[in-house]
């Protein structure tokens, strides 16, 4: 499945999916949408990498998306979907801090290597 990173006993999701392991690499964005990267089902509408990406707004639109690419043969990793609703925090923004937080360590691992 996806990375994670671990700080001070902190999880933070990274991506649901990433190009290593899937066709598709979807992660909960910073401004409260979930981005389909370089997405294939916008192949050849956009003249750039970053124009193929589809911003994703509701579970009706991430279902309907995800099963497009199953459709399509995409390699798409089993349980995808129910991860991805899992997290109360997928729509979310993250907030603009006007001071920046001290740096803390930062050890980012795969999930399935376990904690």
């Amino acid at each position: 499945m996806g990375w994670i990173f671990w700080r001070e006993s902190q999880v933070i999701q990274m991506a649901y999916a990433r190009f290593f392991d899937s066709d598709i690499y979807i992660y909960p964005h910073v401004d409260g949408y979930i981005e389909c990267c370089a997405c294939w089902l916008n192949e050849g509408l956009e003249d750039t990498l970053f124009g193929l990406s589809e911003k994703i707004t509701n579970d009706v639109d991430l279902i309907g998306h995800i099963r497009q690419h199953r459709q399509l043969g995409h390699d798409i990793p089993e349980g995808l979907e129910e991860e991805i609703l899992s997290d109360p925090d997928r729509y979310t923004k993250s907030g603009g801090e006007t001071e920046k937080p001290k740096k803390k360590p930062t050890i980012c691992f795969p999930m399935d290597k376990g904690l």
